[in-house]
């Protein structure tokens, strides 16, 4: 969806604000830019709607570079929430919500209807709230109004600059939870700005930690508080929220990468024979995209081998699977719950990418354990 090649910022006075910075933002997930004062995550955030241009690099939203897009096309394609909310004082709820879409000429029942549609989602009566002014509302509520001001006009893309930073604790809270809930509904490609790391690992499916205008890690929440980088990524976290989960690898660390499958289109002959080299009960079966369609076990395959039938007459389902960033707790609740001993496990795109047993669970489990004991003897 976002895709930054090699970008860079230099201010005229010499100052280089970002440096060499690769970053991809992926479709439908929140995006969380964070760092100290000056990293240069407000930067980059920025320079996605063009309010900053870059000095070197490139910039695609959907494999466009935006330098080629009409500035005022651009910024009214993406939605933008601020963090002192922005509203026109003047105007009605109403009246801020539709600024968009009556930019965009859309007809009145089409800006009356989706007003309506944003209040109900964010748990705001239409009829109480849509005449008020903003000085009516609460700190809290009005930020709700910001954020769906942002969505009014269906942007597939919405920036978020510490929307969130300037309310009390409280509202703050209840403000994160409406963002979670509300992206299972609309699943937008949002880019997030905070310094709160509790915030963005509440909130992120991919953390961006900054610092001096680069990357100094990135990945989903769980990464980057089981594996820091450095010193400063540790600092940054705080042993309060590390704590024990170094020492504890995620399915990603303990699978197995090599785990034979199946094509579709394999013969039960070839699927028979490598089950029995395997000294293994069952394969899974995934499509050209590495996409899991099921499994083949081998009494299914030896019970059929002589009607000549391929893999994909035969299949069965797979009713458990885990994202490869699970914690081995979950796994081991899974395989409790369904008493089963292996588990196919998937990246966030659903692709195929490994295999977990509940043999190798427990000797990493006994092993940590083991060692916790050791050391505090």
């Amino acid at each position: 969806m976002i895709r930054l090649e090699h970008v860079q910022k230099i201010y005229d006075d010499g100052f280089q604000a970002l440096k060499n910075i690769n970053l991809e933002f992926k479709e439908g997930e929140i995006n969380v830019l964070i760092g100290p004062s000056g990293c240069g995550k407000t930067t980059t955030m920025k320079m996605l709607n063009r309010l900053i241009d870059y000095t070197e690099g490139q910039i695609y939203i959907n494999n466009k570079e935006i330098t080629s897009i009409d500035t005022i096309e651009l910024r009214r394609s993406i939605g933008y929430v601020i963090q002192h909310i922005g509203l026109f004082p003047h105007m009605t709820i109403y009246n801020n919500v539709a600024a968009v879409p009556r930019l965009l000429k859309w007809d009145k029942e089409r800006i009356e209807k989706r007003v309506d549609e944003l209040l109900d989602m964010v748990g705001l009566e239409p009829e109480v709230y849509k005449n008020r002014y903003p000085s009516e509302l609460s700190g809290g509520q009005q930020q709700r109004i910001g954020v769906i001001r942002a969505l009014a006009a269906e942007p597939s893309i919405i920036l978020m600059d510490e929307p969130f930073s300037a309310l009390d604790p409280i509202s703050r809270e209840q403000l994160q939870d409406e963002l979670v809930r509300l992206q299972k509904e609309i699943k937008k490609t949002i880019v997030f700005v905070t310094h709160d790391m509790d915030e963005a690992l509440k909130i992120a499916d991919q953390i961006i930690l900054m610092k001096d205008g680069e990357i100094v890690q990135k990945g989903t929440p769980n990464e980057i508080v089981q594996y820091p980088a450095n010193e400063f990524v540790k600092e940054f976290i705080g042993t309060e929220r590390l704590g024990n989960n170094t020492t504890i690898p995620p399915v990603e660390a303990v699978m197995l990468n090599d785990a034979d499958t199946l094509d579709l289109d394999s013969s039960l002959e070839s699927a028979a024979q490598l089950m029995g080299e395997k000294n293994i009960h069952s394969l899974t079966v995934v499509d050209e995209n590495n996409k899991i369609q099921g499994q083949v076990t081998i009494l299914n395959a030896s019970n059929s081998l002589q009607e000549n039938k391929k893999v994909h007459d035969v299949l069965t389902p797979i009713n458990h699977k885990v994202n490869k960033s699970s914690s081995l707790k979950t796994v081991l609740n899974i395989m409790n719950d369904n008493d089963v001993n292996e588990l196919p496990v998937v990246d966030d795109s659903e692709q195929y990418v490994g295999m977990i047993t509940r043999k190798e669970v427990l000797r990493v489990m006994t092993d940590l354990y083991m060692n916790d004991g050791n050391e505090g003897s």
